[in-house]
This record gives structure tokens, C-alpha cells and sequence, in this order.
């Protein structure tokens, strides 16, 4: 890379590089205390060692050549005049020459009558061998939300795991920003001791809402690195065996203590379910520590801040909803991912992914934020996801996969009203899909049911988690009318009806009978003849 930004001076710097996150993945310093310094047309290289050698052969673009600087040579002669009479006022002028480097070494003529004296041959200089860097020490506690006085309180803990003491000269400390900090020359760490050192010594701010602070040693060689999200007050992140965790005791140059009101953390292998434990790891036969993986719904009742770590297999992928979430489901439930940066994994629906995080609530929602790509386990395994059914007021559904069926009520842009079984649901449709369906349409919808400013949504994540149903395979109730109230009038009603029809059978019966009468009654009497 030619005329790199910031260029590369001359009597020392620090080169870092970062992934696309924004992660460290390697730093080289070299400066005049390492004796590292390339001349004009020398180079540093790599050797097969991981060491960087100053060679007189740059390689741009092309494999490194070792070529070692020529060797110094040095003597030291004392040049005299030969004897003479002793004169008065007579000086040696010849000037005497130490630690002069040369190349040959010119001898003066030999005279026949004197025998030569022998001459030292110039002696090669002895390799200077590069002392060994001890990697003993690693980051054991930060410090960032004090609760007073950030500024003089923060501090930044490095431990010696180490037998022997360790010199702290030309050891880094690196933040997020670029800040660095070079150790002093006398700094040291004795064997399994804990060193903390405060923000007025290093100059770091340790960034109360997430940061990442890089150990790198004289090699250039980065030994540890830790990244941990919002800090809460009075809290410090510190490092038990190789597990790392949120404590209110914070202990600067001590053995760090979980406190006793830390949170309780489930504990389990990768393949295994989890079990809860008041402890911060898991102590196997051998001794080691093994992170704790929680399932989703233990890890909605942690406590804001908590970091956690999950499994599950992936039910919406990043960019469905937006840029920054995406959606994790295990066998007790659903939660939202968080990235800020907005760079995730390659990832497919029903992947199984493993994810370390700190848990947070956004409108009531769960949602695990996560820093880096590393926090982030992508497993080779895709399975089919099978959407769960819920009741309306099931909060711990909420980040779930579901399904529900029901007859479109209302409808606004995007926005559906769903009579599912009586009860009104807000569905969110994709842009491409809301336009096909009109209010009285009968639809199964599969989605990921959410928390919003205006309260619970079933978010469908494409086209096809939206299916066109006949009006019967809804399954909506038929109205409920029979009362006890009008089941009594229906059995009056039938009653009456029978005795009107009783009643006309008997008058058809008697119908002749009524004509003979009505005939006799109608007829006038014969009057006797006149005489």
C-alpha cells in the first residue's frame, strides 16, 4: 500500500489493522528502544518465526527477503611512532582511534631486519539475540462507570498468570478509538499478581456505553482483548478463570470476586441443556471453565446489562425488518438480535447460531446486543422452523415465531386488523404483499410477533408467510342465539301453534254440520194458505 494515511515515521510507530467491524485483528510497533528502526532503503519483515527483522531487501508486492545488515566490525589499535632519541618538547601527535568501524585493515610496511608482530585478527560482532518476551499476562478487570468520578476512578487491570516477573517495557494498551497507551521502561508485574492502572496513568477512557480495550506486546503480537457493552454504575467487568462477567465488588489489584448479587448464570455444554447455577462458570473434572449458554427464556429474566449467551436457530434474518435486528428462536422462545454496526454473519433461515450478548428492553421487548462478529457462532446445522400458536395476552410469546388465521377487518397501508377467534390482532405486511388482499379476505399469516411504540404486532416477513384461506378454514365462531329466554318462546310459540292447528283440524270436521245449520236457521217459515 503506497503513502499509507498517516505515513510510517522514521524513528518509530505502531501499525494496527482492523476487519470491516472495526475489530483489531493484528498491531506491530517498532521503535529505537526495540532496536527495530530500518535505515533509508531497509525494511521490516516478517520471518518464519512471527518476529519482524529489519532487512536491506524490501519485496514490495512480492515474498519478503531476509537480507541482514553487514555486521559491524570493530577494533581498537593504538598507532605509536617508532623509537627515537629522546629530544625535548617532543609529542605524539598521532591521534588514537577506538571502536572505529572499518572494512580492512591496513598494515604498515615490515622492515627485513624486524620480525612482524602479530596482529589480533579483527573479531566478528556477537549476535544480538532478541530477549524472550514473556505472554503471561492477560486483561483481568475494567473499570468504566464508577459512580463518582470516572476520570480519576477508571481503571484498567492487567494480571501475571505467570511464575516469573514480567517488564511491562514496550507493552501497549489500545481502546476503540486508537488511544494508546506505551508502558514505562521500570514498569514490571511480579508473578501471579494483579496490576491496575488508573485512567490519569494510561490516559484511556473507558466508554460507559461499550468499548474494547486491546493487550499487545513488544512483538507487536496482540495477547488479549475484550469488548463489553453498557456498563452499568458501579459495576466492573472482570475476568474469573476465563470467564468474564458484570460485579459490583470491584477489586483493583486484587483476585477479582463475583459478588454474591451478581446474576445467577445457567450453565451447559455446547450440545447439552442448561441447568442454573449461582456460579459464574462451570468447573469441569479437569479443572477448566466452560462458558454457561442460557435458554431464551431464562435469558428474558435476567436483568438489564447482564451478558448471556443463548442458542437457537435463526427465524428472521438481518435486513427483513431492518438493518440493525434480526431474530433467534430456541424451544422456549424468541429474541431480537441487536447490531449496531449492522454487520452480520452469512446467515439462512433456520441456521443454528450460538450468541453472546447483553440483554436490554426496547417498548418491553427483549433484545440481546451484541459487539462483534465474534460474539457470533454461525453452526453448520439448518433445520425447519415451526411457528408457534399463542393466546392474544401471551406476553412471553413476544420475539416468537407464530401463526394465526382470522378475516381482515381493517386495513391502512401496511397495517391489517385480523379477527382471530373474536379477537383483533395488528398484522404488518410487506409492501409488495399488502396490496393483494382487501378487508373481508380469510388469510393465514406466519411472522414474528413484535413490541412497538403502538403496541404488539404480528410482522410478516415476506410473501409467503401470507396465505389466502377460504372463509371456513378461518374457523370464526357462528353468532351464539339461542338463549334460554328465547328457547322458553319458541316452546310457547310451538304450543300455541299446535293448538291453532288443533283447533282447524275440529272446524273442518264440523264445517257440514255448521252449513246445515246456518241453512235451517236462514229459511223462512211456510205461511198456511189464505182462505
Amino acid at each position: 500500500i503506497e503513502n499509507p494515511k498517516g505515513k510510517l515515521n522514521n524513528d518509530g510507530d505502531s501499525v494496527v489493522l482492523k476487519d470491516a467491524n472495526g475489530s483489531v485483528v493484528e498491531s506491530v510497533l517498532y521503535n529505537t528502544d526495540l532496536g527495530s528502526v530500518p535505515n533509508e532503503n531497509e525494511s521490516l519483515v516478517r520471518t518464519q518465526t512471527n518476529t519482524l527483522v529489519v532487512s536491506t531487501t524490501p519485496t514490495k508486492n512480492s515474498s519478503n527477503i531476509l537480507t541482514p545488515r553487514p555486521p559491524k566490525i570493530t577494533t581498537s589499535t593504538s598507532h605509536t611512532t617508532p623509537s627515537t632519541p629522546n629530544t625535548a618538547n617532543t609529542t605524539n601527535t598521532e591521534p588514537t582511534v577506538t571502536n572505529t568501524q572499518v572494512s580492512e585493515v591496513a598494515l604498515p610496511p615490515l622492515s627485513p631486519q624486524t620480525s612482524p608482530t602479530p596482529l589480533t585478527p579483527p573479531t566478528s560482532p556477537v549476535p544480538q539475540v532478541s530477549p524472550v518476551i514473556l505472554k503471561t499476562l492477560r486483561l483481568s478487570e475494567l473499570y468504566p462507570n464508577t459512580g463518582g468520578n470516572d476520570a480519576t476512578h477508571e481503571f484498567i487491570e492487567i494480571e501475571n498468570t505467570g511464575d516469573q516477573s514480567v517488564s511491562l517495557h514496550g507493552w501497549i494498551l489500545k481502546d476503540a478509538s486508537g488511544t494508546t497507551f506505551l508502558f514505562s521502561k521500570d514498569a514490571m508485574i511480579a508473578a501471579n499478581t494483579f496490576n491496575a492502572f488508573l485512567r490519569p496513568e494510561t490516559d484511556i477512557s473507558l466508554n460507559n456505553d461499550g468499548d474494547t480495550i486491546v493487550l499487545i506486546a513488544p512483538d507487536g503480537a496482540i495477547v488479549d482483548t475484550q469488548t463489553y457493552d453498557h456498563a452499568k454504575s458501579t459495576f466492573s467487568f472482570a475476568r474469573t478463570e476465563n470467564l468474564w462477567n458484570w460485579t459490583t465488588t470491584p477489586t483493583p489489584n486484587e483476585p477479582n470476586v463475583v459478588s454474591g448479587n451478581s446474576p445467577s448464570i445457567s450453565t451447559a455444554t455446547e450440545t447439552g441443556t442448561s441447568s442454573t447455577s449461582n456460579t459464574s462458570s462451570t468447573t469441569q473434572s479437569n479443572g477448566t471453565n466452560t462458558p454457561f449458554v442460557l435458554t431464551i427464556d431464562e435469558a428474558k429474566l435476567r436483568p438489564d446489562g447482564t451478558r448471556i449467551k443463548i442458542r437457537g436457530v435463526v427465524t428472521a434474518l438481518p435486513n427483513t425488518f431492518n438493518s440493525q435486528t434480526m431474530y433467534v428462536q430456541d424451544a422456549t422462545g424468541g429474541i431480537q438480535i441487536y447490531k449496531n454496526d449492522c454487520i452480520f454473519p452469512t446467515l439462512a433461515e433456520g441456521q443454528s447460531v450460538t450468541i453472546t450478548g447483553v440483554l436490554s428492553h426496547v417498548n418491553g421487548e427483549a433484545r440481546l446486543k451484541v459487539m462483534n462478529q465474534t460474539s457470533m457462532i454461525v453452526g453448520s446445522t439448518i433445520s425447519a422452523i415451526a411457528p408457534n400458536t399463542v393466546a392474544p395476552d401471551d406476553d412471553s410469546s413476544v420475539g416468537s415465531l407464530m401463526t394465526i388465521a382470522g378475516i381482515i377487518t381493517s386495513k391502512s397501508g401496511t397495517r391489517l386488523g385480523l379477527n382471530v377467534d373474536g379477537n383483533t390482532w395488528n398484522i404488518d405486511l410487506p409492501k409488495t404483499t399488502a396490496t393483494t388482499y382487501r378487508t373481508g379476505d380469510a388469510v393465514q399469516i406466519s411472522g414474528i410477533l413484535a413490541n412497538t411504540k403502538n403496541g404488539t404486532v404480528l410482522k410478516a416477513r415476506s410473501e409467503q408467510d401470507v396465505t389466502p384461506l377460504p372463509k371456513a378454514d378461518t374457523k370464526q365462531p357462528a353468532p351464539n342465539i339461542m338463549t334460554t329466554e328465547s328457547t322458553e318462546s319458541k316452546q310457547t310459540l310451538a304450543i300455541v301453534l299446535i293448538l291453532l292447528s288443533s283447533l282447524a283440524f275440529i272446524g273442518l270436521k264440523l264445517r257440514p254440520r255448521f252449513y246445515a245449520l246456518t241453512q235451517s236457521y236462514g229459511r223462512k217459515p211456510s205461511l198456511p194458505p189464505r182462505a
